[in-house]
């Protein structure tokens, strides 16, 4: 986030001086993925064959600022000045000057993320949500539930800081891992053996598996463990849904 410093021909929608928030993903905002708001499918700004493993002939997603080669080649993300291309399709004005910084600064990342899982978790008021992994996306994606009117939240990590927070803030019922062997029986148990209604993956790729795991990831013969995500099935009734949390989000938070 910060202040335009200038703006080039092209760029309709900013003007030098105004404070915008950017997500990390850079979209066209023309192309099929773009005109259906799915941003970071965008298949026009990363040039290279991004992270596809397959042979196919299909497009990368979108380019995203900070992320080497793999996405674009963009500078950006934790720089002091950033280029900007797409100007007109990325950056969100934030034209109230009595929004302080520290109140818009997730926009550009982990709150949307948060959002998002939980919007793709399709669970209404009166739900029961389990969160694996309790981060900063974790914790966005129990506040966004908690707002769209989840009853019960578990979380499950093992920094014991995060679950005190997790509770305190937003009323979760914490689960160590480290304390509890297996977090999904402890869920089943606790919801008559039905599971919750849906779950959400938030750890990504640095999920702690077993020592197995740990050692395939080191030598890189496997990209992570699937811990989390086999957590989060397992926790979750029958006929719902798991949200994976992508590592950049892939919409945007409505007006």
């Amino acid at each position: 986030m910060g202040i335009v410093e200038d703006v080039g021909p092209g760029v309709t929608q900013l003007r030098k001086g105004d404070r915008v928030v950017m997500p990390f993903t850079i979209s066209c905002g023309d192309c099929m993925f773009c005109t259906r708001q799915l941003f970071a499918a965008c298949e026009t700004t990363n040039p290279g064959r991004g992270t596809i493993l397959n042979r196919k002939d299909i497009r990368p997603g979108a380019g995203l600022f900070g992320y080497s080669h793999l996405y674009g080649g963009y500078p950006g993300g934790q720089a002091e000045f950033v280029r900007v291309p797409k100007a007109n399709v990325g950056p969100l004005l934030i034209p109230d000057s009595s929004l302080r910084d520290e109140q818009v600064l997730f926009l550009s990342d982990i709150l949307p993320t948060g959002y998002q899982a939980a919007v793709n978790a399709e669970v209404g008021p009166g739900s029961t949500v389990a969160i694996v992994g309790a981060g900063p996306v974790g914790l966005m994606a129990a506040a966004c539930r908690r707002m769209l009117g989840a009853e019960q939240i578990f979380m499950i990590d093992h920094h014991q800081y995060r679950l005190d927070f997790a509770a305190a803030t937003y009323g979760v019922v914490p689960i160590n891992f480290d304390q509890v062997d297996d977090p999904a029986a402890y869920i089943i148990d606790a919801t008559g053996h039905h599971g919750v209604d849906a779950s959400i993956d938030a750890v990504g790729f640095e999920a702690k598996g077993s020592t197995t795991e740990t050692v395939l990831t080191t030598l890189k013969l496997e990209g992570s463990s699937g811990a989390a995500l086999r957590q989060a099935i397992a926790a979750t009734r029958r006929v719902n849904a798991a949200s994976v949390v992508p590592a950049v989000s892939a919409g945007q938070l409505p007006p």
